[in-house]
């Protein structure tokens, strides 16, 4: 249980306003706060508001040099590994990268350079070229031989490294409001509102990367390769708004010899909009970086070792961009009634019992997003609504059995402690994937009920010391977002697979064997995860 004390008799106004920012002099933050209330007298009638705003500029990636150090101890521990990262889908490769025009050797071998560009081997299968060069082909090729082995440790100053962000940029509000009236000392009644508006903005971009052929007359070597440089053209925002509303109506009950009575219901809704826009994976730029040679009427070709400026401009030729909106709201309304007071007197005070009843329903209703792209028709998919309703009671006692003055010191002030909690949930909630899937719109119907308890001894072998032992279970019921249907891809390292031979199989020697097990490993040693190793 969580006990949070508010402030309630505020008079007057109370301001605040903070600046900060990170010892590099950046990623500021800005709040204001502010809590005002009056109250009108021989009347019983107090208002009180609060309010307050926080913005924070975000951090980007290349506003520190995590990035850069991780990569660096990365290609100290294993460089081979580091020029080439499986990704958990199946089973393809991404390569490293860095503020710079690198090229990966696609077969895993030694770059072989073409006759035309004077033949030979680089000895290594990776070499890069500066981001800004300029130079002609044979300028390419001597500065490739000469890096060969070297690749370029800093983040490229795009969405995908250098410009996306570390910390988001963010702005949060809220206001309070809390009317309550006094009737003869012996019940309050009160109304509370609140209002919490959340935005947060994140800069990303999905990579983009594929071959060169051999055949391409963009590529200088015999094999195919893999060309990775800075993306200015690949553009990714991801922007998210919560907004909640809420308003409890509630009254307390003084009923004498220290019990009260607490009911109260509630009311809110919370809205959730989402907003991505992104680039789109180009299948005219992967064809024409594959072939060399134009992606489509009017386009041209894109040529990694072009200058820097021909080469931005080629891809800002083929960006397509798309963007992403969805909206979801969930709908919550809730009862508690609370009673609490002393039962008896014991020698080290009263007997004390706290009792509560709880019920709380939020639903989903269908939730859309929307799917928009220049070149295609707009895509709407809608997920099933789903609901929980949870009642819940709980009861808790408070013994004091000894008081201050007892001589022993494992009986001074001893109090035990007893408090069961007890929930019912029943869940509906889409089959599958809901309406994802055409036909498979399904509800499942979920019921769940948890008892909990804990229980505690406490007491003070010392007058400023206290001793509490307690023993307890809990529960955490599923929510609506765990009964979902969902999937994910992993790769992991690759184990030996124990191959049992039974006596009696073919042998070398005399057709037989006895009974062993071998070790044989599932792939090849060189296909095998890389692992980093610590230095």
């Amino acid at each position: 249980m969580v006990n949070i004390i508010l402030r309630r008799d505020v008079e007057g106004l109370d301001l605040r306003m903070t600046k900060g920012i990170s010892d590099r002099s950046d990623a500021s933050t800005t709040a204001i706060e502010g809590i005002g209330g009056f109250r009108i007298r021989d009347s019983g009638t107090r208002l009180m508001i609060t309010g307050s705003m926080r913005t924070s500029s975000g951090l980007l990636r290349g506003q520190r040099d995590y990035t850069e150090r991780q990569r660096r101890r990365q290609s100290a521990n294993d460089p081979e590994s580091f020029a080439r990262l499986p990704l958990a889908i199946g089973g393809l490769l991404t390569y490293n990268i860095g503020n710079a025009v690198s090229v990966f050797s696609a077969d895993n071998q030694p770059l072989r350079l073409k006759p035309e560009f004077g033949g030979g081997t680089l000895g290594a299968t990776y070499s890069f070229l500066p981001a800004d060069f300029s130079g002609s082909r044979s300028e390419a090729v001597e500065l490739l031989r000469a890096n060969a082995g070297a690749l370029m440790l800093e983040p490229a100053p795009d969405r995908r490294s250098g410009t996306a962000s570390l910390l988001p940029r963010s702005t949060s509000a809220s206001i309070l409001a809390s009317l309550r009236q006094e009737f003869g000392g012996r019940m309050e009644a009160y109304i509370d509102t609140a209002w919490l508006r959340n935005e947060g903005r994140q800069e990303f971009s999905f990579n983009e990367q594929g071959p060169t052929t051999a055949l391409a007359p963009t590529n200088l070597f015999q094999q195919p390769v893999v060309f990775t440089f800075p993306r200015p053209d690949l553009l990714g925002t991801y922007r998210q708004t919560i907004t909640s509303n809420r308003v409890t109506l509630g009254t307390v009950i003084r009923m004498g010899h220290d019990w009260s009575l607490n009911a109260d219901v509630s009311a809110a809704q919370v809205r959730a909009v989402r907003r991505d826009a992104y680039s789109l994976q180009s299948l005219s730029f992967l064809n024409s970086l594959r072939r060399g040679t134009p992606g489509g009427p009017g386009l041209p070709v894109v040529d990694p070792l072009a200058p820097a400026a021909v080469r931005n401009a080629t891809l800002l030729a083929y960006r397509q961009t798309s963007d992403y909106g969805q909206f979801l709201k969930n709908n919550f309304r809730s009862a508690g009634l609370r009673l609490g007071g002393p039962l008896l007197n014991l020698p080290g005070g009263p007997l004390a019992l706290t009792s509560a009843i709880e019920w709380r329903r939020e639903s989903v209703p269908v939730t859309t997003g929307t799917t928009r792209s220049a070149s295609e028709l707009p895509k709407v998919r809608e997920s099933a609504p789903r609901s929980q309703v949870v009642s819940s009671g709980y009861l808790e006692l408070r013994a004091p059995l000894t008081a201050a003055g007892t001589h022993l010191p494992i009986l001074r002030q001893l109090e035990l402690m007893l408090a069961l909690r007890r929930d019912a949930a029943r869940t509906l909630y889409p089959r599958g994937f809901g309406a994802f899937l055409p036909g498979d719109t399904a509800a499942s119907r979920s019921r769940r009920t948890a008892l909990t308890y804990t229980a505690g001894v406490r007491f003070f072998p010392h007058e400023k010391l206290m001793l509490r032992m307690s023993s307890a279970t809990g529960e955490l019921p599923p929510t609506i977002q765990n009964l979902r249907s969902n999937s994910g891809t992993f790769v992991s390292r690759a184990r030996p697979l124990r191959i049992r031979k039974e006596a009696g199989g073919p042998s070398e020697a005399n057709g037989t064997s006895p009974s062993r097990t071998e070790d044989r490993p599932t792939r090849p040693p060189s296909e095998r995860a890389p692992f980093l190793r610590d230095s």
